[in-house]
């Protein structure tokens, strides 16, 4: 298979000069935050390590962090040209082929290719992902209205295997690729769908 192909394991020493490479990405991202005074948070894996272990999960190999929307999208605007020239700022508009609704600041200097994502013709620096927070809406029929959405459009993505589904998920994704026919329509979708909650909702 394409993940079989492309994924190699990492050995011990190679995951911490890895480590260390995001880590100065951090600290960049960190310096332009403090430029723009802008919130951020570190999140999911990456906060429990600094929790649990001080610092990296010791076979953690990425580094997340989120921003609220707004600050994310003057980061966007704003942010690149407060980096060191290496680093670069990848979204679908700063590289159309990547395939995601979320920001990665990669090393231009480095290579890194995730095995999802080696078929796309995109820059493949090591990174830190950089994700959005929006609203969410607190009425439950809001709420279903958008999950509902959202599980047609993932099906649709570019991250969704046909393998071991279902029937009816199957018949699901044919009925839904009328609706967003390539993964840049799913993309956009999404990203309409979920930065169109007003607060107040």
């Amino acid at each position: 298979s394409l993940y079989r192909r492309y994924m190699i394991e990492l050995t011990q020493k190679e995951i911490y000069s890895l480590q260390q490479t995001e880590k100065s990405i951090l600290q960049h991202f960190i310096q332009v935050c403090e430029k723009l005074q802008l919130t951020y948070y570190i999140v999911a894996g990456t906060l429990l390590g600094a929790v649990r272990h001080q610092g990296f999960i010791p076979w953690d190999d990425d580094i997340d962090v989120a921003m609220p929307r707004q600050d994310y999208e003057v980061l966007l605007s704003h942010g690149q040209k407060y980096l060191p020239e290496n680093l670069f700022l990848q979204t679908r508009k700063t590289d159309p082929d990547f395939p995601a609704n979320f920001c990665k600041l990669r090393n231009s200097n480095t290579t890194f290719i995730e095995a999802s994502i080696a078929n796309h013709n995109i820059n493949h620096g090591v990174y830190i992902d950089i994700f959005p927070l929006d609203f969410y809406p607190s009425k439950n029929k809001h709420l279903y209205n958008i999950y509902f959405k959202l599980q047609s459009i993932r099906i649709t993505d570019a991250f969704a295997s046909s393998s071991g589904m279902k029937k009816i998920t199957r018949f699901v994704r044919f009925f839904t690729r009328f609706m967003y026919p390539t993964v840049t329509d799913a993309l956009n979708a999404r990203e309409i769908l979920v930065t169109d909650v007003p607060p107040s909702q």
